[in-house]
This record gives structure tokens, C-alpha cells and sequence, in this order.
């Protein structure tokens, strides 16, 4: 099984910083973290854990995305928890898909977590050249608390 998981750092973060980074919240081996080119080689020939890593850049809005395949799957709050990880590693907002108000199937909505663990709703302003988000409202929540609750209903 592939799956595909990616958010983006207000920073300008390097990709071997990233590498760096995935491999050590997801417990494995840089080794395992290949180029996303290199990555359906490892995949289709079935060598356990494998990471295809993508990092773009932009000089504006949020500069980086970090885009990844691997070869199993996260639970629901993991994607959220590896971004709230980055948030504090990077000392940058970071913005992941907003997987708590999926009832509309907008894609363009986004929780954007602080650095002081903190995160909100926003939406995507839309440009074809640069990501950026704009808050919903001024609320903002803890993201302990959310990892708590997803976690009780997981069970």
C-alpha cells in the first residue's frame, strides 16, 4: 500500500533538513528516505519501510511543501502530530490538510499549527503562484488537546 502525506512550513526549510527530520519522527533509517525517483524502485521490489521525499520552495507565503510517499500507512492524528513536530523543530507555522471539518470536502480549508503548539482553522488564499492561508476566525486551539481527543476515539 502507498500513501501520500505532505504539508507546508511557513520557513524556508532544506530538504536534507527535512530528511533529516521525517526520518527521526517516523523511526527509521535515513536510508529508508529516498528521492521521490528513486522511491517505486524500493516500493515495487518490497523491501519494507520506504519514503519518497519531494521538497519545493517558494519565496513567498508558506516557502516550503513537503510531500512524501511511503509504503504504510499513518493513523488519522499521525499526519497532524508529525506537522505539530515540525512546527516546533522549524519554529514555523505549518499547514496540513484540515482533517476535523471534512463534513464539507472542501480542499481548501487547513488547520495552521504554531510553534508554541497552538493551531487554527484557515483557508487557502487562492494564487497560482504562492500558498498562503487566511485564519477562519481568531480561535485557537490546543493541539494536546486534539491529539487527546483523536486518540480516545480511535480507540
Amino acid at each position: 500500500m502507498i500513501e501520500s502525506y505532505e504539508f507546508s512550513i511557513r520557513a524556508l526549510v532544506e530538504y536534507n533538513e527535512l530528511w533529516v527530520f521525517l526520518a527521526d519522527v517516523l523511526g527509521i533509517d535515513r536510508s529508508q528516505i529516498v528521492d521521490e525517483s528513486t522511491f517505486w524502485d524500493f516500493a515495487e521490489s518490497g523491501q519494507g519501510k520506504v519514503v519518497g521525499l519531494e521538497v519545493c520552495h517558494s519565496n513567498l507565503g508558506f516557502r516550503t511543501l513537503c510531500k512524501w510517499r511511503q509504503t504504510w500507512n499513518l493513523r488519522d492524528i499521525e499526519p497532524f502530530q508529525l506537522a505539530s513536530y515540525a512546527s516546533v523543530k522549524f519554529n514555523s507555522e505549518v499547514a496540513i490538510g484540515n482533517f476535523i471539518d471534512l463534513q464539507d470536502g472542501s480542499a481548501d480549508q487547513f488547520i495552521v499549527i504554531t510553534p508554541a503548539k497552538q493551531f487554527y482553522r484557515a483557508y487557502a488564499v487562492i494564487n497560482a503562484d504562492v500558498f498562503d492561508t487566511s485564519s477562519v476566525d481568531d480561535e485557537l486551539y490546543d493541539v494536546e488537546m486534539l491529539v487527546k481527543h483523536q486518540g480516545r476515539s480511535d480507540s
